[in-house]
């Protein structure tokens, strides 16, 4: 397509953006002959293409300097840092109770959480009787030694709202926040075919878990199925990376971390039918097919089902030596 014809001129420029108050950020557009269109009328088709081409160099939330004042932490164990200047400052509190307060908060950030909500999520079944008052004692010390304390930017308050509390992040740091977002970027990459990125992108993701989700924090009802519910997540980004590296032909490398992860999750099947895969495609036909009989008599013994439909399939094609299982390894090898 010519000039005439719509096709916006050549050129290269910077695109600035500024991604917070701390810093800008710079990405640059470049077209193929380096002309310059300072003065062509098509200029402003070429600023909205090359404002787009840029996107994928944005970096995502996690990716932005640390400018946060407080930053919280549920991907293990309960965590409040100060870091002001870097320093990294604990701010947990001490006293049990005020950590699950603070915990329970958090588990639904930006939402009320009810005052029975709490007060059941603390002390059970069986709450004194001035609870209620024992609670506002808590929200009160929270308040003024935790948030009060960690400067005037005001990243973290929690708002007394109706019948409940909210704690209201803006700004502040929050690693669930963090590997959702990392997350959704990771799929976004798959679906564009940007395969080795995304794989990245989970890997870093995974690397914010320092533990078992609100480890030590997880006997009442709500953070029980919080916890539940975030573990569930890191499974979930495990499975995904693991087809990611599979898709990239790195079958021989996943294979010491499949045997463990199918040691650990003993009844999840996604990782037995990688595992399967990983071994036929690094021409282990005879352990692949052990792997899945190990799945079956567990299935059978602990809960007498068969394994799920795409594991016999793919029990079959390994059987068989299906030439579509290295059809895949050959694209790999091509591309």
């Amino acid at each position: 397509m010519t000039e005439q014809e719509g096709e916006f001129p050549p050129h290269k420029i910077d695109i600035h953006v500024r991604m917070s108050r701390d810093r800008p950020f710079r990405a640059t557009f470049t077209n193929p002959d380096g002309k310059h269109c300072d003065n062509n009328r098509n200029f402003p088709m070429f600023i909205h293409r090359a404002t787009n081409a840029c996107k994928d160099q944005l970096p995502t939330p996690s990716e932005e300097p640390r400018g946060f004042r407080v930053r919280f932490e549920v991907l293990g164990p309960l965590s409040v840092l100060d870091c002001a200047n870097g320093a990294g400052r604990s701010l947990l509190p001490s006293a049990s109770k005020k950590r699950i307060l603070l915990a329970s908060l958090l588990s639904r950030v930006n939402e009320v959480v009810s005052t029975e909500s709490l007060i059941a999520e603390i002390w059970g079944d069986q709450p004194p009787a001035k609870a209620r008052g024992a609670l506002h004692v808590y929200m009160a010390q929270l308040r003024n030694g935790l948030f009060e304390n960690v400067g005037g930017d005001r990243q973290a308050t929690i708002i007394t709202d109706g019948p409940g509390y909210l704690l209201r992040l803006e700004g502040a740091g929050f690693d669930q926040h963090e590997f959702e977002s990392l997350m959704g970027r990771a799929r976004s990459l798959q679906d564009r075919g940007q395969l080795a990125d995304a794989a990245d992108t989970v890997r870093r993701a995974l690397d914010l878990w320092r533990g078992p989700a609100l480890a030590g924090l997880t006997d009442g009802t709500m953070l029980g199925v919080f916890a539940t519910c975030l573990d569930e997540e890191y499974v979930a980004a495990l499975e995904l990376r693991l087809e990611i590296d599979l898709l990239l032909g790195r079958h021989r490398s996943v294979i010491a971390e499949l045997i463990r992860l199918v040691h650990d999750y003993p009844l999840r099947e996604t990782f037995y039918r990688q595992l399967m895969l990983a071994f036929y495609r690094s021409e282990r036909q005879a352990d692949a097919l052990n792997c899945f009989v190990q799945l079956r008599t567990r299935l059978r013994e602990e809960l007498g089902v068969e394994p799920c439909r795409p594991i016999q399939q793919l029990h079959q094609a390994v059987l068989s030596a299906d030439p579509a299982l290295d059809r895949h390894m050959a694209d790999v090898a091509a591309s």
